[in-house]
């Protein structure tokens, strides 16, 4: 009959109608995405020429200072018991203080575990080891800055500030 026929061809355009707007959306969605991907890699790229550090400096400093480390040493750090304790409780005390005899080669470092600060002080070639093991780690942002006795100028603490910006908006890039 020709109203069953009629029903039937409503119905078909109907569902091309569906899933024609679905595509639409899906690609609609896609293309979404990829704008914001651009525009949050301009804000990353416009934040990290704002900041106006370089820091392969800190890159190459951390790679120098772990070449001189001595396989085996500094290995006892991540048996240590509060060590432990410290890595496994993502909810507990958020800082670790590694202490050293001052003048000895002291280093500061920050790691950001989910929105709490740690900061490690502590023996300079120690703290390149943590840095290095901590890094890999998935759940925990690290963001370092190696001070030493050669370190010096007034504009230090902008400059370890905007290092350790840079290198926390590398790791979040959201927060461009």
């Amino acid at each position: 009959s020709l109203a069953r026929h009629k029903e039937l061809v409503t119905k078909q355009v109907v569902t091309i109608d569906l899933v024609e707007a679905r595509a639409w959306r899906a690609k609609a969605r896609e293309d979404l995405e990829a704008r914001e991907r651009r525009r949050s890699d301009t804000y990353l790229h416009d934040t990290i020429a704002w900041l106006n550090i370089a820091t392969e400096s800190q890159d190459d400093e951390l790679d120098r200072l772990l070449s001189k480390r001595l396989a085996g040493t500094c290995d006892w750090i991540f048996r240590n018991a509060k060590m432990k304790a410290w890595k496994a409780d993502a909810h507990g005390e958020p800082v670790l203080w590694v202490k050293g005899i001052p003048g000895a080669g002291m280093s500061v470092y920050t790691t950001l575990r989910y929105r709490s600060t740690n900061i490690f002080k502590g023996k300079t070639i120690l703290c390149t080891y943590l840095i290095e093991n901590i890094k890999r780690e998935q759940h925990i942002t690290t963001a370092y800055y190696i001070c030493n006795s050669y370190t010096n100028g007034k504009a230090l603490a902008a400059e370890v500030m905007r290092s350790l910006t840079l290198q926390l908006l590398r790791k979040n890039t959201e927060l461009a």
